[in-house]
């Protein structure tokens, strides 16, 4: 049987200096058959000189004329999609050469709809590198995955297309946790999960990286998926995890308090 395509979604915004690395990354995948698709979330630097270089027969883009998003530039990508799995990449992150050819391998084999493997966290400026995995739990997979984002970021995950198409891709109105809602609904709806416990992706850690670092976008984000998944016998369980971890970002972030306190004094006028 011949490999079944994947076809890999990278959104950049922005990031010209980094983006051809984690393009190369996935060209240089050990897996051949594979199609490239970024997306240019309307980036203002040297982007499109980045991008045109890189464009080549496996290769298309597509360019927003202003930033929308992660979510929406990413549901542009998987529109475009022609593979049976669809994968994710971020701009910053780089994968590791056997990646596609361990989680397909896995996920054929396996009978597994979503296949999310151990991440390398590599710290920029501070020489640190941690490794991280958190194995699928055995039972109750829904109620896990909403007692907290056990999957992790996008850039480890190959997804069977068939299942992004049936929940309509990523909530184009999250301005985070866009990763842990689009797992949230996966599984809800049927989706096999798996993981794969060898390091696969470097996930590039900086103080940019994540809108989640907003306290005013990491809220609304919460509240808006609270206000969806009510209805969910498990939704106190996601509750629970997202003020927890609003305190444990008030402990540990100046930027995070700091702009809660911004947003208090602002609804107090």
């Amino acid at each position: 049987m011949p490999e079944p395509l994947v076809s890999v979604v990278v959104p950049t915004y922005n990031r010209a200096e980094v983006l051809p690395r984690a393009v190369n990354s996935v060209l240089g995948q050990t897996y051949r058959h594979v199609e490239l698709i970024i997306v240019n979330d309307g980036s203002t630097d040297a982007t499109d000189n980045a991008v045109a270089p890189l464009v080549i027969s496996r290769v298309r883009s597509i360019r927003f004329p202003e930033n929308r998003g992660g979510g929406i530039a990413r549901n542009a990508g998987i529109a475009e999609a022609r593979g049976e799995f669809v994968a994710f990449l971020d701009d910053d992150d780089v994968w590791l050469p056997s990646k596609l050819t361990m989680q397909i391998d896995y996920m054929t084999n396996r009978g597994v709809d979503l296949c999310y493997t151990a991440i390398r966290k590599m710290y920029w400026g501070k020489g640190l590198r941690r490794d991280r995995f958190h194995a699928t739990p055995e039972a109750n997979v829904l109620k896990a995955i909403m007692t907290d984002n056990f999957i992790g970021p996008t850039s480890s995950v190959v997804v069977r297309k068939s299942f992004i198409d049936l929940i309509g891709g990523f909530d184009p109105f999250l301005p985070a946790l866009q990763d842990w809602d689009l797992y949230m609904r996966l599984i809800d709806t049927g989706a096999r999960v798996g993981g794969l416990d060898k390091v696969l992706v470097e996930y590039y850690k900086t103080d940019k990286k994540s809108v989640s670092r907003s306290f005013v976008y990491f809220y609304e984000a919460g509240t808006r998926i609270l206000s969806k998944i009510k209805g969910n016998p498990y939704w106190r369980s996601f509750r629970l995890r997202f003020y927890a971890i609003i305190v444990k970002r008030m402990l540990g972030s100046d930027n995070f308090r700091m702009d809660f306190v911004k947003t208090l004094l602002g609804m107090k006028r």
